[in-house]
């Protein structure tokens, strides 16, 4: 199914406008722009860049930073035809509870520290794309 840009900023624009009053909605970028290059062309061959930027497909939590790879699975999924909600339960953790933005076509990620006290995380996604498509996040 083709990837409908309009669709995916309406998904956007509700899980910001649904933050609670004085919280800053908690989202990933919609797209990123990376700089690669080729490191060792073969020889007879020459490397192009071409300015693409990559758009959010994905989010994951971990138990610490990213590098340790310590990621969290969700501890339920509502499902309905054309959407699923991943949803985690978060617990105090010394090294902190951290969003990993993930972007098609690339190895780049994006990640931070989320704020102390949130309780819960949902991450909704579009069903209908393949693979599934992450729509909004909702912290609170």
């Amino acid at each position: 199914m083709a990837h409908d840009p309009t669709r995916r900023w309406l998904w956007i624009a509700l899980s910001v406008l649904a933050a609670p009053a004085g919280a800053a909605p908690l989202a990933c970028p919609p797209n990123l722009a990376v700089a690669q290059h080729a490191a060792d062309p073969p020889a007879g061959f020459q490397a192009f860049e071409i300015d693409k930027r990559h758009v959010w497909i994905n989010a994951q939590l971990s138990d610490g930073p990213p590098d340790e790879q310590a990621w969290l699975a969700p501890d339920s999924t509502k499902k309905s035809p054309k959407a699923f909600t991943n949803t985690w339960t978060l617990y105090a953790s010394p090294r902190g509870t951290w969003l990993s933005c993930v972007y098609g076509d690339t190895s780049v990620m994006l990640s931070r520290r989320l704020p102390e006290g949130l309780k819960v995380c949902e991450i909704r996604y579009d069903a209908g794309m393949s693979p599934p498509m992450a729509t909004a996040i909702d912290c609170r």
